[in-house]
């Protein structure tokens, strides 16, 4: 994961969920290091998980270890831990262009 980038996420996203242009945006702490998750509108008001990465900070630098959708169907859940480290590194990757373009953080 590139850690740069993460970096600027880190720095311009908080635990409390923003809505830019088509959805939520989150990046909260949790016990393991952080969750960096994309929340889109649910029928009933609620948001939905599409996805959230749960990254856990290895010898300062943030590692995926863990990956839930709620919004595909079947709903997605990968684990590091279970062999997904290489599908879920890729879904990270995709998910930290989202949050540089939302904020135009590529400068």
């Amino acid at each position: 994961m590139d850690q740069k980038k993460w970096e600027k996420v880190l720095a311009n996203y908080t635990a409390e969920k923003e809505f830019i242009k088509d959805g939520y945006y989150r990046v909260r702490p949790v016990e393991e290091g952080y969750q960096m998750a994309y929340l889109v509108p649910g029928l009933c008001g609620e948001t939905l998980i599409h996805p959230e990465i749960t990254l856990e900070v290895i010898n300062g630098k943030a590692v995926p270890i863990r990956l839930m959708d709620l919004e595909t169907t079947p709903t997605t859940r990968l684990s590091a831990k279970a062999g997904d480290q290489e599908q879920i590194e890729a879904q990270a990757e995709m998910l930290l262009e989202k949050f540089v373009a939302a904020k135009n953080l590529g400068r």
